[in-house]
């Protein structure tokens, strides 16, 4: 029988190649379509992690000469210091909670605990996180002044003065002798180098992880605190150690007609060692009296009046002035036991140098700090 022959199998048609041609081209349009969107999208969430972690954690919130404070630094300092301020603020909630609030006899001391605990929490309201923000702020452009301050006086700190302050900060004393005898079991035992560690861990852990404070910034506060007092002492080696003082004894009443009588017995001859015991004998039924010892010029002015600074300084020793009438409606006489030219002590001193450093410093911060737009990046939290 004969084979039938097969015909050859047509292929697809000019209309379907056609056809074919535009649904492969309509794929690969998709496909790099696709992938274009795919890479817009990565580029997209890549540049919002970069600004996010590197621009916009890099930019600066303050410029001091030319050095930056870096976004990232202050917000962890910001946060750092307001976990701080928590800190206090439970400790004197639980100091509150040692003293029975109802006793008359603590009231005074109660309330201050009170005020000093709501002063603190008022600092970490949220209307008012640039405010803190602000003075952390501040406090960070201070410690890099003082630094290089430091640095142009040659004066410097030891790494191992760092250790030692921060030990301190935990109560731990490196020196301290451990009492181990039965006999003595009423002493506190100082802490140990294995208990400073616990403690340290903790407060890296609760503080500095939580804040995002480096250890080593934490140590560079340290450092600058360090370097503060050192700076002062030699940055104004020319601060007079004498000084013309008064030694004074304030009587203060609200009637004019004691304040006369008292002046007329002392500049009669009474001993003032014996009115002052009569006055503060009596109790707040005629006035007080106190011996202020030894007074700088400008520091009764402070508190009581140029008049009766005046007559601190100017009347001669032994007597009493006039009676000084104030606004406050009280009426001072000033007696006068004494007045020399005398050696500063060193807290008055150090006192001295303390606030020639501070006018220096303003001036510094007022010449080379310059604050930036770092509201909108200051923490509220936590």
């Amino acid at each position: 029988m004969a084979r039938q022959e097969q015909s050859p199998a047509k292929g697809p048609n000019r209309k379907q190649q056609a056809t074919r041609k535009r649904d492969e081209k309509a794929q690969r349009i998709i496909i790099w379509i696709a992938i274009g969107v795919g890479v817009l999208v990565l580029l997209v969430l890549g540049f919002g992690i970069v600004n996010e972690l590197i621009i916009k954690a890099n930019a600066p919130v303050a410029r001091v000469d030319d050095t930056t404070i870096k976004t990232k630094d202050y917000q962890a300092r910001v946060r750092f210091e307001r976990l701080s301020t928590q800190s206090q603020i439970l400790q004197y909630e639980n100091y509150l909670t040692q003293f029975d609030t109802t006793d008359e006899t603590m009231q005074s001391f109660v309330e201050q605990l009170q005020q000093q605990k709501a002063q603190l929490e008022s600092q970490l309201l949220p209307g008012v996180a640039t405010v803190f923000g602000g003075g952390v702020l501040e406090k960070m452009a201070e410690e890099y002044l003082v630094t290089q301050e430091a640095s142009r006086l040659e004066v410097s700190v030891t790494q191992d003065e760092v250790d030692r302050q921060l030990e301190q900060l935990f109560g731990y004393d490196r020196e301290a002798v451990v009492e181990t005898t039965e006999t003595v079991t009423d002493t506190v035992q100082p802490m140990t180098e294995e208990e400073f560690n616990t403690a340290f861990e903790q407060f890296k852990s609760t503080f500095l992880r939580q804040s995002g404070l480096s250890e080593e910034a934490f140590r560079r506060t340290l450092e600058v605190e360090l370097l503060r007092p050192k700076v002062i002492e030699v940055a104004f080696p020319d601060i007079e150690t004498t000084a013309n003082q008064a030694q004074v004894t304030l009587l203060v009443t609200d009637t004019l007609e004691v304040a006369t009588g008292w002046q007329q017995r002392l500049n009669e001859g009474e001993s003032i060692d014996t009115l002052l015991e009569e006055i503060n004998s009596a109790g707040s039924a005629v006035g007080w009296a106190a011996d202020l010892g030894w007074l700088l010029p400008g520091r009764l002015a402070a508190g009581y009046g140029d008049a009766v600074e005046a007559a601190a300084f100017e009347i001669p020793p032994g007597t009493a002035s006039e009676p000084i009438a104030t606004d406050d409606g009280m009426v001072y006489v000033v007696f006068v036991r004494g007045r020399e030219v005398r050696e500063l002590d060193a807290a008055t001193l150090s006192s001295i140098r303390e606030q020639r450093f501070s006018t220096w410093l303003t001036e510094q911060k007022d010449t080379r700090v310059e604050y930036l737009d770092y509201a909108k990046v200051t923490p509220d939290t936590p």
